[in-house]
């Protein structure tokens, strides 16, 4: 019997400091029982990312698109070009595998998705166990009150908080806002020295050199008298680490230094499969949770992250490939779903491992970031939502639209203005959606989201921080 072949896709762009480490990962993969090609496709990088690879990784097929096709399209098209070369090759596909560029895969990444699918036919789609590749100490900051934008939209009251300087730093630590974690941090464009913190700020602080003590230093500023002569408390990984009595007046920074040994820095996972809420929000299990064993076990799940995404070749021609109408974000999840429907399973793999730097293509919670992931929701949900749920959600894009407008009539700015870039693309683009709604009409997927299978152990798990929105 033949052995299965693969081709891997590394989408690329710009993403000349992440390839040499992904690409060398996947020269020592276990491929005993299969053979596989390794293809970057390059969606019109100007730094030098293609000439890098041809260079040095003479058996990568590079695949240079010559401008920014975005996720799904670009994959698409570089999955199109790779079959016109198997084919005057008389050669064939079995599985198509999408691996992130920001990323560094075990030996038996490859071979432990394979046998899901060898071992269980009915499976069409299998996601790897995502690891942040970078080990963190946790450290909360505890303060008597906070900034919190969903409780006061009002951005003069962020005052009410703390503000944390940018500039990190310290020793075995990166210093850069990409590299730590700072879930219930808040940013905006006119001060980008820093971030106000809620009342309870995690800050995750990555390690060049785990095995080795660090220390971080960070500046916290006080400009709300009434937080004057309060405490601010520091723990790390939830053991008290210190405390600064009182906070400065205003001007007047005050200077945190956290100690941490070797010890303080853990293994966390970034996803684990992919979860649905009842409002089609896609999220990832197990987001910043301590690594301890708990999603060791492989299930089926309600989709898979394309950080790492491995598809039947004759699925992906099936469902189309990804649908081009996502420039980036969700196209995983509506991919995973149209399989679904399809009558396919997707399936976690625990022993698939990658570790991904998370975002580093897109610039961690940039305003990129957030706009391009409001805006591929708002297709998401066009063809996912019952016809009531879609025409509420519509309402609910355009009031929160109409707000950002008002403060654009303001500031003139665009920056951290999610929902009116999403109407206004929506607008825009307002034939495709229609087109979407006739899919739901057909194919009524809330039965997906509604339907007894999902309700086997951990399709639903995740929280709010790990939502895709």
């Amino acid at each position: 019997m033949a052995m299965a072949h693969c081709e891997i896709f590394v989408l690329n762009f710009n993403g000349l400091h992440f390839l040499a480490e992904c690409l060398n990962s996947l020269r020592s993969l276990d491929s005993s029982s299969h053979t596989y090609c390794v293809n970057v496709i390059d969606n019109g990088s100007t730094d030098g990312s293609v000439s890098f690879v041809r260079e040095n990784f003479p058996e990568v097929n590079v695949i240079a698109l010559g401008r920014n096709y975005g996720f799904a399209k670009g994959n698409n098209l570089g999955v199109k070009h790779r079959k016109k070369q198997l084919r005057k090759a008389a050669r064939a596909a079995d599985i198509l595998v999408f691996l992130n560029n920001d990323t560094a895969v075990e030996k038996s990444w490859l071979s432990s998705a394979m046998e899901v699918f060898e071992k269980q036919p009915d499976v069409g789609i299998v996601g790897s166990k995502a690891v942040f590749y970078d080990q963190f100490a946790l450290i909360t900051i505890l303060t008597a009150q906070g900034y919190d934008p969903q409780q006061t939209p009002d951005i003069s009251l962020r005052r009410k908080g703390l503000f944390l300087s940018s500039r990190l730093a310290g020793s075995n630590v990166y210093a850069d806002l990409l590299r730590t974690r700072l879930p219930g941090a808040f940013s905006f464009p006119a001060e980008p020295e820093g971030v106000w913190l809620a009342q309870e700020s995690k800050l995750y602080a990555a390690a060049k050199d785990p095995g080795k003590p660090a220390a971080i230093e960070f500046t916290l500023v006080n400009l709300d008298p009434e937080l004057n002569q309060r405490p601010v408390e520091v723990f790390v990984n939830g053991a008290r680490q210190s405390r600064t009595e009182y906070l400065a007046e205003y001007g007047n920074p005050q200077a945190v230094c956290v100690e941490l040994e070797s010890s303080d820095f853990r293994k966390y996972i970034q996803n684990a499969g992919s979860y649905l809420t009842h409002d089609w929000l896609a999220g990832d299990r197990g987001f910043l949770e301590e690594d301890n064993g708990q999603f060791d076990s492989g299930e089926r799940v309600a989709s898979v992250c394309g950080v790492s995404l491995f598809i039947r070749e004759s699925l992906w021609r099936k469902l189309g490939g990804f649908d081009e109408h996502y420039f980036a974000y969700y196209e995983d999840t509506d991919l995973s779903l149209r399989a679904r429907l399809a009558g396919s399973q997707c399936v976690y793999c625990p022993e698939s491992i990658v570790r991904h730097v998370h975002c580093g293509s897109s610039g961690g919670r940039s305003d990129y970031f957030t706009s391009s992931i409001t805006f591929s929701h708002f297709i998401f949900a066009s063809k996912m939502m019952n016809r009531r749920d879609w025409k509420n959600r519509r309402k609910l894009y355009r009031v929160r639209a109409a707000k950002e407008l008002e403060l654009f009539e303001q500031d003139h700015l665009l920056d951290h203005k999610p929902f009116l870039r999403a109407y206004c693309r929506y607008i825009k683009r307002f034939p495709s959606f229609l087109r979407n709604r006739v899919f739901n009409l057909w194919n009524k997927p809330e039965k997906l989201l509604f339907g007894a299978d999902l309700k086997e152990p951990g399709s639903l798990r995740g929280t709010a921080d790990s939502l895709n929105l």
